[in-house]
């Protein structure tokens, strides 16, 4: 895991995040801290893209390093928040065998192929937007992660049927008091 400086701009309820050592790395949120998440998953994918280039990922830079930089002046003026973003870089490729429902695979495939992937790409990229949903969710343990990747149980309600005993009571007169 490498920390990156994240510069965090706006206010309540709109948050932007850039990270200067890598140019257009930006994400945004309501909350800073979902502006944080979405900016790591950002820079995941910046990071997978420029090595798919060709183009070293460049090392994170310290805060005193970015604050002398002319470049960074304007960004650090209106900065609200100067914060660590703990990034994982890629790794390299690692072939996996998985089993999949045949007709899932096809769905598959056929995404891929229309947004122009290959089929692992498709599948990375589906995990990074899922694993994104989690944190988004608030799930922050392993535990939590993997709870909250099941999809929930829904319980099907069985429509209302009028108590017997209350409509039968409510259809007889009142009886007549003996005392």
């Amino acid at each position: 895991m490498t920390t990156y400086v994240a510069l965090v701009h706006g206010e309540p309820g709109s948050y932007g995040v850039s990270l200067p050592d890598l140019p257009g790395c930006t994400s945004g949120g309501a909350t800073v801290d979902e502006a944080l998440a979405k900016v790591r998953l950002a820079a995941a994918d910046w990071m997978e893209s420029a090595r798919e280039d060709g183009h070293a990922i460049p090392p994170p830079s310290s805060i005193e390093a970015l604050r002398r930089d002319p470049e960074f002046e304007d960004d650090f003026a209106d900065v609200v928040l100067v914060a660590g973003a703990d990034i994982d870089p890629p790794g390299r490729a690692v072939r996996l065998n998985i089993t999949l429902d045949e007709a899932l695979l096809a769905r598959i495939d056929r995404a891929a192929s229309e947004a122009g992937e290959s089929r692992s790409g498709w599948l990375g990229t589906a995990a990074r937007q899922r694993m994104m949903q989690d944190v988004l969710r608030g799930a922050k343990t392993p535990a939590a992660k993997v709870r909250a990747a099941k999809p929930p149980v829904v319980a099907r309600a069985k429509p209302a049927k009028p108590p017997v005993r209350a409509a039968k009571k409510a259809a007889r007169p009142p009886r007549a008091s003996t005392r």
